[in-house]
């Protein structure tokens, strides 16, 4: 076992995401102290898939390379549910750990009276991949709409980033983000990433699933890419529709189609 629970500060290891980068394969992933309130990001590293996983050596003893900032200068210092769903990339020699907080919303810039809050991202910098990382002082995602399950990846000397649209502000489940130097992705600019499932093959088809969670329609979350020849080839993304027991919920994968 990679990874096993711990117990009392290190509980529900979840939401793994491996990179293989600098010949070294990259393990982060989520754990929390019992609520979800204590949410925090390790970082493991190994040299091969088979071989034992070790903290990186610029983490915390147990692995924790990012938790929530008591900084007030850093923008999730007020972050309700900790640091979460890292991404890792390396861009121009800098290592970087995209990461989730949800923070409140100025009362000014709430669109509802009930959104009083917003899922959010950031970005921690290292000059070597096991670190230690600094957090930008600044949010990357300049938006109170609220987002998440981001999958950051650096392609064509820019960076890019798809994550899920929580109020499907472009019409369907996620968002497709560009930017030039990975610090600022500009919100009017992202364009519609994704659909939910029942676009792709069906509501006949969705229809004869079984609803676990999330909705009929067969919402998408968590995207990763799998690259090839250093180009994007395919995504993959979960969903709460899935078969009738003994199966369960279901993962998809589609294929990448890139206008050159």
């Amino acid at each position: 076992m990679a990874v096993p629970h711990q117990g009392g500060t290190f509980c529900s290891p979840h939401n793994p995401s491996i990179s293989f980068v600098d010949g070294t394969y990259v393990l982060l992933f989520i754990v929390n102290e019992g609520s979800l309130e204590t949410q925090r990001i390790l970082m493991y590293v190994s040299d091969g898939l088979e071989d034992d996983w070790r903290p990186a050596e610029g983490a915390e003893a147990d692995g924790t390379i990012l938790r929530k900032s008591t900084d007030p200068g850093i923008w999730d210092h007020e972050a309700m549910l900790g640091n979460s769903n890292p991404s890792l990339i390396k861009h121009h020699g800098t290592y970087m750990i995209y990461f989730k907080g949800i923070i409140p919303v100025p009362e000014a810039c709430r669109k509802h009276p009930k959104h009083s809050r917003t899922w959010t991202y950031g970005v921690a910098l290292s000059d070597t991949l096991e670190g230690p990382y600094t957090k930008h002082p600044e949010r990357v995602t300049k938006t109170y709409d609220p987002i998440e399950d981001a999958c950051v990846f650096s392609y064509d000397d820019r960076i890019w980033m798809f994550t899920r649209d929580m109020r499907e502000v472009r019409g369907g489940g996620g968002l497709l983000w560009v930017s030039d130097d990975g610090m600022e992705f500009d919100f009017d600019d992202a364009v519609l990433g994704f659909h939910h499932l029942d676009h792709y093959i069906g509501k006949e088809e969705t229809a004869k699933m079984t609803l676990y969670r999330l909705s009929e329609d067969g919402h998408l979350e968590r995207p990763q890419i799998l690259f090839r020849d250093e180009k994007p080839a395919f995504l993959y993304m979960a969903s709460g529709l899935g078969y009738p027991a003994p199966y369960g919920s279901a993962s998809h994968v589609f294929r990448i189609r890139r206008q050159e």
